[in-house]
């Protein structure tokens, strides 16, 4: 349907920017990027993005070509995903920072296994993102997975509203002042923000 490229899966309050990805670190500034990740990391955004395009071009009745277009465009972004993936794996997996820097050189070591001999691919599948009572946290990586959006100067996330916004008029007014702050939820959270909304009660949509 129209929207059907619109529809990610994902905890929005877990991920990490384009930046992160390429440097293979939740704590990163651009000096910091891995240059071959980088490189990869913009050709696959590009190829998604010509994909997302080609899909919005086509009319409602083109169901094939839309899917053919939609896959071609998700395919793009896997191995950004899962680049990611382990970084946040990494970040989860261990509490202390030394404890998950030893687990992210261990990540990196198999990422550069990969690009090595793509037939080592395999050895990065069971290696997911996981909570601390070890339910899995699928992460949402605004940046690439929303080309389209993020390629303009300025795009706005806006969170989604709390379960008790209705019968609260405390929280209506704070989600108001949100909506309003400047600028408001312009860039995916970094994971250490991420830790501590959960350790105040924060939940994602896909958790409720």
């Amino acid at each position: 349907t129209f929207i059907d490229h619109a529809l990610k899966h994902g905890d929005s309050l877990v991920g990490l920017t384009r930046e992160q990805i390429a440097a293979f670190h939740w704590k990163t500034q651009a000096s910091d990027q891995i240059d071959w990740i980088a490189e990869q990391t913009r050709q696959d955004i590009e190829e998604a993005l010509r994909w997302r395009n080609t899909l919005q071009e086509l009319h409602e009745g083109d169901y094939n070509q839309k899917k053919k277009a939609w896959w071609e465009a998700e395919d793009a972004l896997a191995d950004a995903r899962r680049i990611g993936d382990l970084v946040v794996a990494a970040f989860f997996g261990a509490s202390k920072d030394s404890a998950r820097e030893e687990l992210r050189g261990q990540y990196l070591g198999k990422v550069e296994a990969w690009r090595a001999n793509a037939a080592t691919r395999h050895d990065l599948q069971n290696i997911e993102p996981t909570s601390g009572g070890g339910r899995p946290v699928p992460p949402m990586y605004w940046e690439i997975e929303f080309p389209e959006v993020f390629g303009r100067e300025n795009p706005r996330i806006i969170p989604p509203p709390p379960t008790d916004l209705a019968s609260s008029p405390e929280t209506q007014d704070a989600y108001e002042r949100l909506l309003h702050s400047e600028p408001p939820w312009n860039h995916p959270h970094p994971l250490g923000r991420t830790s501590r909304l959960r350790r105040h009660g924060a939940r994602a949509d896909s958790e409720r």
